[in-house]
């Protein structure tokens, strides 16, 4: 695991000789810490889009990021989405086989369930699934603290959560921005900016 930890070496331990032969030992006690950074798999999340209108879906993609200089296997968890998410369809796992990632459909519809992943040494992998929102405002998805579990026993150690905000209908902004100069700025001269909504 991780934290700080101290090392003392306690008086008259330390036995040695000078340059003349002589013995001499320590009179007192001396420490010193070291921090040792705790094996941590780092998740990340993030929706395509990320703001879209009610009754609409989104991809989540959910990245797993291993730290470590060894292969990490076993890697299994639950993504279990609020009121206003529901996951629909598994698209890509590159951490393992398609068919690792579920959605119970009867039991447990608002779960996405990951089983038997692999992420390589010191790389990443991801699974993305889509979603439809069905309430409107700021939707938030989180992965709990210590929510992975793995073979070798390293999890994630920090609490992972994303939002979308979602609009009424025919009530969310799309905005598209170009320039007059085909979207290559002139050094000097003037051009337009123009704006869509």
């Amino acid at each position: 695991g991780g934290g700080t930890y101290t090392n003392t070496v306690l008086e008259n331990e330390l036995s040695a000789l000078d340059s003349g032969g002589k013995p001499f030992t320590n009179a007192y006690p001396f420490s010193d810490n070291i921090t040792v950074d705790p094996q941590s798999i780092d998740v990340t999340k993030s929706y395509s889009p990320a703001r879209l209108e009610v009754g609409n879906t989104t991809t989540l993609r959910i990245t797993l990021t291993n730290p470590t200089s060894s292969i990490i296997n076993g890697v299994a968890f639950t993504d279990e989405m609020p009121g206003g998410m529901v996951p629909t369809a598994v698209l890509t796992n590159t951490c393992g086989a398609l068919g690792d990632v579920t959605i119970d459909t009867v039991a447990d519809p608002d779960e996405v369930n990951v089983v038997n992943g692999t992420i390589p040494a010191n790389g990443s992998c991801y699974v993305e699934v889509t979603v439809q929102v069905t309430n409107t405002g700021s939707i938030n998805n989180c992965i709990p603290a210590n929510a992975i579990g793995t073979t070798p026993g390293i999890t994630n150690l920090d609490q992972e959560c994303r939002a979308v905000t979602v609009y009424p209908t025919n009530e969310g902004v799309v905005a598209s921005k170009w320039f007059s100069t085909n979207n290559t700025v002139p050094t000097a001269g003037d051009f337009s900016v123009y704006l869509d909504f």
